[in-house]
């Protein structure tokens, strides 16, 4: 089986330096240098994306796929960037047309620097379907103000695509929900999916077992709570916060 595996990943890899050109034992390394930005990701982990890429005919040289790494060891996220959607909704051969509609409200939410709808829908025909699948994408909802960053002068504020050409952002959203919904694109995420995920698996969570002191003591159906070793009636028998704070008092 591992064998087996091998002999897959080999000819993968090939059958990439083949179609661009290039030799097979330098592809890897030259897909590590241009998909990521990073010195640390595995072969292993190469090898995914080059199977997603493969499965949607995208092209990682030209930037239609890339990837994020959370942390060192842990999965790689594939992203697929504009022209990468545009490439495997067209290409579809179930794609049927696209049609747009934009909210007449205006909104300029934080540092936003031009004004932008409130909402776009984007509908997308599907052949064989009497009816378009439609999904709408709220300004409020996919927004993020861009966050402050260390330069060579110190702290400053990025201005991102959100803050100067917010009506395209928002119309691109609204197209790659809908072909992902219309014609069923799983495994692969948008630039703002991406980073949203990498801040989820980068997040340090808190543990918010009890402590013993709030355990459960008893018999079940008898459960007694202790706060700071002061015994506390049976839940049974609570009727009135006020009075047990009272009795504490």
């Amino acid at each position: 089986m591992e064998m087996q595996t091998q002999n897959k990943a080999s000819s993968l890899v090939r059958k990439f330096a083949n179609t661009y050109g290039v030799e097979h034992t330098r592809l890897l390394d030259t897909l590590k240098t241009t998909v990521f930005n990073q010195k640390d990701i595995t072969t292993e982990q190469m090898m995914v994306l080059l199977v997603v890429a493969d499965r949607y005919g995208l092209d990682p040289f030209t930037k239609e796929i890339y990837a994020f790494s959370p942390k060192e060891g842990r999965e790689i996220i594939p992203i697929v960037s504009v022209d990468g959607w545009s490439k495997i909704i067209n290409s579809n051969p179930n794609y049927d047309g696209a049609e747009f509609f934009y909210s007449d409200v205006m909104a300029k939410p934080g540092t936003m620097k031009v004004e932008c709808h409130e909402w776009v829908e984007c509908a997308i025909y599907r052949k064989g379907c009497s009816h378009p699948v439609r999904v709408r994408e709220h300004l409020d909802e996919v927004y993020k103000e861009p966050k402050n960053k260390n330069g060579q002068y110190g702290s400053y504020t990025p201005v991102t695509p959100w803050q100067t050409h917010p009506k395209r952002m928002l119309r691109h959203r609204a197209f790659i929900q809908a072909g992902r919904i219309a014609l069923g694109f799983g495994g692969i995420y948008d630039h703002d999916e991406g980073e949203q995920i990498v801040e989820a698996k980068n997040r340090e969570y808190i543990d918010v077992t009890p402590s013993p002191a709030l355990q459960p003591q008893g018999a079940i159906g008898q459960e007694t709570y202790t706060d700071l070793n002061q015994p506390l009636n049976t839940m049974n028998n609570v009727t009135d916060l006020n009075s047990i704070l009272e009795e504490q008092a």
